[in-house]
């Protein structure tokens, strides 16, 4: 034990070369020796930095074959461990690219043990997750193995198990790659299937063949492969959410096309895209889409859904900067503010990262050698993705400790201050890796040390003069230029310029330096006037709809230059002025007034026709009901208290038509509605396994988008073939039938509640599913209308084909909604026990042939409970307050009200704000004080998101009234994350 004191004493760990080995050290890669580590480490390292490229000591070929023997070695010990470590990897979004994790899956997969195989396999979908992917697995797996029935097997699956929707997206979007196409992995696989609708979509692939039962995003990718013009072309991307990959070559250089794209265009592909859209002129200074672009580069919960690496979009960020790629002939002008959002982004990115909780000791290599080359295939150089891991382990993790080391002994603190690396930019923490003393002036680290040597800080001096990248070559900065008052001195042309960050009070105010030399900045000087007044003052880029927001806050009693804090931020924060609050709301009323301006001429008898308020709303909401009712022969309109904007008409919004319809009125989820049944069962007697019961619902039942159930619903509705043929729906039967009974996500939901008396509920809310959505897109394109918030509604007549066949659709997507429901409350009443005492069920997004006045009319209600007389019911709240049953009631409101009342509480946040405003903690903690149990659920469904039931009802009073008021105590929903395409 003496001798092994000795061998590692300290003065012999001082004074030990690199080259001597020390004590279960092993030879490296660099001539000398590390400590080794064992497969699976070997194994997590290359699934997250892979091999691409080799490095500075060793070269590619040999990299990757040492990699993957250690791989083989961890896939031979324990095969099943090793694929849950590719999963794991792939999955959660640790590694910058998927490559290295199909490489192993494909070891994994040819391996010799049959249970590896077999494990290798059924992870397939879950690892490769795009057609891309597959493509490259299938080229990796090709050279190991055969093509036996065990991976043909899987190949089909993942053509079969995903939904039609999803796969549709996939083979118009991945058409080929690596020398593999889809149609060559389906000549392989050969899957089988009895889904009219996916096989007609695999014969397409296969054969060419144009069926109508082509899912209507295939149908749109091929009209557009016939566009005659770019109007045309951008027209089709707008309407149907097609991807680049499915525009033609020759609208590519179309800024127009490239704008439609960038409306709906996924976060990873905007990353990607950036340099083409600057450089085709979608993406300009000033232009109109750069607010889009700024707002989705600085969505948290979108960077984290899209699962962008740090790394990934540092890699963004340089190649932008730089204003031309590393291959090809594109060039283009950076757009500062994208730079800087970009630069953003990084530091927002490291909030997807869970920590693990443990102390990190992290040592830095800064010798020149890292320098050299580049980490994967990008601009970034070791020491760049070093000085980039470094800071997301930081922002990650609580308890880290980051040195430095060159050939030598010595152990250098690199202190990385994540505020102040905020403030300097993506770039700026490679000075504290940079062992030499040449630092750019944009990248001095605040208190950075290079061998024991400490910097000064520059306070903002920002060097434009200069033409080529920092670094060697760049002139030295003398010791006089190091600090501000002293730079004010020796520096006369030193030049007072607005921050990049312009919105910043304290960056206008101290007015940051920028070195401006001889000549300065091209890219500045067209620019100065737009930063810099006459009088010397920073200018603010004007927002079109600031007047506008200046109003509102005045109409709300503010001051709109008075600073409130940002949705969700923390106490203490920088905040915003008063009037950006209402920016959402400026810009509603405008959209709005822009499709009022595109309304068609309306009859003048059915000019003006009364509409009934209920409730406060805001005026966009107004405006669309306004809208809706000036298309067609409408008689009357009713809002009710719970409503907001909805698709073409607002949820809660009623109108009534002589002698005519509307699609887009009645939306998208087709008979969408609630159904509640009474128990003779107490709450008492299952008090005690509430969890089990909740666990039984969510393995019984289907929630999420596209799902299908395990067990089969079976239903006569599917035998009624007049049904079907009169809808001219034939084609989706199969479809249906087996997405009946299942729940999709959102807003829907399955509850267990209990009534005064203490009896046990079942309440359902959910509708037609992909049949309604289908059958409400195919009619709604077919109308000519449009699928958007502020645009004209589609108005048919009944007694035209579109409007028959419509009507048929409907009707058999309402029975289809009502069988639906009824088929989940059973399978949760055989969960608990116990027999139906009492029903009610309803309609809420449906369209009635009823009499008011002596007048038939078509009443469509949108989120909105029809209540005749003695009618009843089922209302629910948010997923934490009460339900109602409740009646309707005879009297003058009732009657102005068409018999209508509200479908929920309503909302007062979007989906997405509410993700931004709140947090799970909030939830969590409303739903324990209301005693609430929740399987699934997400931000945006939280009951912070509502309004309160019992004010809502209260504008109603006197058209319905209370029969039973029931509290939740167990709510099951899809998971967080879920996105339900079946739009309400």
């Amino acid at each position: 034990m003496k001798n092994y004191l000795n061998i590692v004493s300290r003065e012999t760990i001082a004074t030990t070369p690199q080259a001597l080995p020390l004590p279960g050290s092993v030879p490296n890669s660099a001539g000398g020796h590390a400590f080794a580590i064992d497969d699976w480490a070997r194994l997590d390292r290359f699934l997250i930095l892979g091999a691409e490229g080799g490095s500075y000591y060793v070269a590619e070929q040999p990299l990757v074959r040492d990699n993957a023997q250690s791989v083989l070695r961890a896939i031979e010990q324990d095969g099943a461990r090793a694929v849950q470590h590719i999963v794991a990897i792939s999955e959660d979004g640790r590694a910058p690219r998927n490559g290295p994790a199909l490489f192993a899956l494909a070891l994994a997969a040819s391996a010799q043990d049959l249970a590896t195989r077999r494990a290798a396999l059924a992870a397939l979908p879950r690892v490769a997750r795009t057609g891309t992917h597959l493509f490259q697995f299938a080229e990796l797996v090709e050279g190991l193995r055969g093509w036996g029935r065990a991976l043909r097997r899987a190949i089909a699956a993942w053509y079969l198990e995903q939904p039609v929707e999803r796969l549709a997206y996939q083979l118009v979007k991945y058409r080929q790659r690596d020398g593999w196409s889809h149609r060559d992995l389906l000549r392989l696989a050969h899957p089988q299937t009895t889904d009219m609708e996916r096989a007609a979509l695999l014969d397409w692939v296969c054969h060419g063949h144009e069926q109508d039962a082509l899912p209507s995003l295939v149908r749109a990718a091929l009209a557009l492969s016939r566009a005659r013009s770019a109007e045309e072309a951008a027209s089709l991307i707008r309407r149907h959410a097609l991807p680049r990959e499915a525009v033609p070559t020759a609208w590519l250089n179309d800024a127009s096309v490239w704008q439609a794209l960038l409306e709906r265009m996924p976060l990873a592909a905007l990353v990607r895209s950036l340099a083409k859209l600057t450089a085709v002129g979608a993406i300009a200074p000033l232009g109109d889409t750069l607010p889009l672009v700024l707002s989705a580069l600085g969505d948290v919960e979108r960077i984290r859904q899209a699962r962008l690496h740090p790394l990934a979009i540092l890699v963004a960020l340089r190649t932008y900067a730089r204003g031309a790629g590393d291959r090809g002939g594109l060039h283009w002008e950076p757009v500062q503010s994208v730079v800087d959002a970009l630069n953003a982004a990084f530091y927002t990115a490291f909030r997807s990262i869970e920590p693990t909780g443990k102390r990190i000791l992290m040592a830095l290599d800064v010798s020149g050698s890292m320098a050299v080359g580049h980490v994967a295939g990008s601009l970034l150089t070791p020491r760049e993705a070093s000085a980039a891991m470094a800071l997301t382990t930081a922002a990650a993790e609580a308890n880290t400790h980051i040195v430095g080391f060159t050939g030598g002994p010595e152990m250098t603190p690199l202190p990385v201050a994540l505020d102040a690396s905020r403030r300097r930019g993506a770039r700026g923490d490679r000075a504290a890796v940079r062992p030499n003393r040449l630092r750019p002036a944009d990248a001095v680290c605040a208190g950075a040390r290079s061998l024991g040597r400490r910097l000064r800080h520059l306070h903002g001096q920002r060097d434009l003069g200069r033409g080529h990248p920092p670094g060697p070559g760049a002139t030295a900065l003398s010791r006089a230029h190091r600090h501000r008052s002293q730079a004010r001195r020796g520096r006369p042309d030193l030049e007072r310029l607005q921050h990049r960050r312009s919105e910043r009070r304290r960056n206008a105010r101290c007015c940051r330096l920028r070195y401006r030399g001889p000549r300065g900045d091209r890219r500045l000087h067209p620019n100065l006037a737009n930063v810099i007044d006459p009088g010397g003052r920073p200018m603010r880029r004007p927002s079109a709809y600031e007047e506008r927001a200046r109003a509102l806050a005045i109409a709300a009693g503010l001051d709109p230059d008075c600073r409130v804090a940002r949705p969700g931020e923390e106490p203490g924060g920088r905040g915003m002025p008063a009037w950006c609050g209402f920016r959402d709301a400026a810009r509603a009323e405008h959209l709005a007034a822009e499709a009022a301006a595109a309304l068609p001429t309306q009859d003048a008898a059915y000019r003006d026709a009364p509409l009934r308020v209920f409730g406060t709303h805001d005026d966009a909401t107004i405006a669309q009901m306004r809208n809706c009712m000036g298309v067609g022969r409408v008689v009357g309109g009713v809002v009710c208290a719970d409503g907001h904007l909805g698709y073409a008409q607002p949820v809660g919004g009623v109108i009534a038509y002589e002698r005519q319809i509307s699609i887009s009125g009645v939306g998208f989820d087709i008979g969408c509605g609630n159904l509640a049944v009474r128990l003779d069962t107490s709450f008492d007697e299952i008090a005690g396994g509430v969890s089990e019961i909740l666990g039984d619902i969510r393995r019984t039942i289907s929630f999420g988008v596209g799902r299908s159930n395990a067990v089969r619903a079976e239903h006569s509705l599917f035998d009624d073939e007049a049904a079907w043929a009169e809808a001219d729906m034939n084609a989706y039967r199969q479809k249906a039938a087996s997405q009946l009974g299942t729940v999709g996500s959102g807003n829907h939901y399955v509850d267990l509640l209990r009534d005064e008396a203490g009896f046990v509920w079942i309440g359902v809310h959910f509708g037609s599913r992909g049949l309604g959505h289908t059958s409400a897109t195919r009619y709604l394109k077919a109308a000519g209308g449009q699928d958007g918030m502020n645009v004209p509604p589609a108005v048919v007549d009944e007694d035209s084909e579109i409007g028959r066949r419509y009507i048929a659709a409907m009707q058999l997507a309402g029975r289809y909604a009502y069988a639906g429901r009824e088929w989940v409350v059973e399978r949760v009443r055989q969960i608990i026990g116990g027999a139906v005492t009492d029903t009610v069920h309803n309609h809420h997004n449906y369209a009635w042939r009823e009499t008011h006045d002596g007048r038939d009319l078509w009443v469509v209600r949108k989120g909105a409970t029809p209540a005749w007389p003695g009618q009843r019911g089922f209302v629910g709240g948010s997923m934490g307050d009460d339900a109602v049953i409740i009646e309707g009631v005879e009297s003058e409101a009732a009657r102005a009200s068409l018999y209508s009342t509200v479908h929920g509480a309503g909302r007062l946040f979007g989906r997405q704000q509410a993700k931004r405003t709140f947090k799970r903690e909030q939830m969590d903690a409303w739903l324990k004080q209301r005693g609430v149990q929740l399987a699934g659920g997400d931000l945006d469904e939280s009951p912070m998101a509502y309004r309160r039931l019992p004010e809502v009802l209260a504008q109603h009073d006197g058209t319905i009234r209370v029969l039973h008021t029931l509290r939740p105590f167990a709510v099951a929903m899809a998971g967080e994350g879920e996105f339900d395409p079946f739009k309400d």
